[in-house]
């Protein structure tokens, strides 16, 4: 049984029974998700990915409120910041985020482009240790060089505007136009 907002019990109705196998995997996952950024967002991806909580839930939204209190939102940052830590990783990159809002602003620019802007704010920040999200959001900004209000064509069709290409052309000056 749950409670509503109202502290009314109402009773959980059971989707689709799953596997010992997938209850026991649904566990270990629940329990790393109250760990790190990185695991819980590993873990929800996978609980998502999976539909682990099809026994008690009809869709993840509302399996993530109940189970953990998060909102939608914030169960995606989490999963797109461990893409991210995930990225940096594979991409033989040392000093990894230790915060979700690092990583958030990362998500901000194409994979690829991810390792590139990660290393340039970590050499802004004196004794090149883990940037804050502020640093790395500056440097994100300044290369994509971009206006957020813009949408932009790929041929996979439009962009999201929170999406961008960092720039690999210099920026003009106004030394450069005299």
């Amino acid at each position: 049984m749950a409670e509503n907002s109202d502290d009314q019990i109402t009773p959980i109705e059971i989707v689709e029974e799953l596997t010992e196998d997938e209850l026991a995997d649904r566990h270990r996952l629940e329990m790393r998700v109250e760990r790190s950024f990185v695991d819980a967002g590993v873990s929800l991806r996978e609980l998502r990915d999976r539909r682990l909580y099809r026994s008690t839930h009809r869709t993840f939204d509302d399996y993530v409120g109940d189970r953990f209190g998060y909102k939608r939102a914030y169960c995606y940052q989490l999963i797109e910041a461990a893409g991210v830590v995930e990225n940096l990783s594979a991409n033989c990159i040392q000093i990894l985020p230790t915060r979700e809002s690092q990583c958030r602003e990362l998500t901000k620019v194409e994979p690829e482009q991810q390792p590139e802007a990660w290393q340039k704010a970590i050499a802004r920040t004196p004794g090149k240790k883990v940037p804050a999200a502020s640093t790395v959001k500056e440097v994100v900004k300044e290369a994509t060089n971009v206006k957020r209000d813009s949408w932009t064509k790929s041929e996979q069709g439009f962009r999201s505007p929170w999406r961008f290409r960092l720039s690999t052309e210099p920026t003009s000056t106004a030394q450069d136009q005299e």
